[in-house]
């Protein structure tokens, strides 16, 4: 951590903490930490649960709309799977695949499809 601060120190800059719900007690310790340490620092973290470090602001994000969820779905089998078809048969399967989806609060870093930003 020494090592981090001696680096960070003087800098203005923005610092991004990704899926911190994972590990919540200690994205929250680093960022106090931080935060505490380097006064230039701008810090945004992502989470389904808020950090409780002082000054902090939360900013809720919507759900992912089903037709969204889908389309993201289709994106991503066709990311790794260049033919895939969106037919009648696999956009049944893709909305019955991803009904856990609707008002999933995506993370800002995720990959979304035009229609969801």
């Amino acid at each position: 951590m020494d090592l981090i601060l001696r680096h960070l120190a003087g800098r203005s800059l923005l610092v991004v903490l990704d899926n911190c719900e994972h590990v919540i007690g200690q994205a929250a310790a680093l960022a106090d930490t931080l935060l505490g340490a380097v006064p230039g620092l701008r810090l945004i973290a992502t989470s389904r649960e808020p950090l409780g470090v002082p000054g902090e602001v939360l900013a809720p994000v919507g759900g992912l709309a089903a037709a969204a969820a889908v389309e993201l779905f289709v994106d991503r089998a066709r990311a790794v799977q260049p033919g895939f078809a969106a037919d009648g048969h696999t956009l049944l399967s893709s909305r019955t695949c991803v009904a856990g989806w609707t008002g999933f609060p995506w993370p800002s870093s995720s990959p979304r499809p035009a229609s969801a930003r």
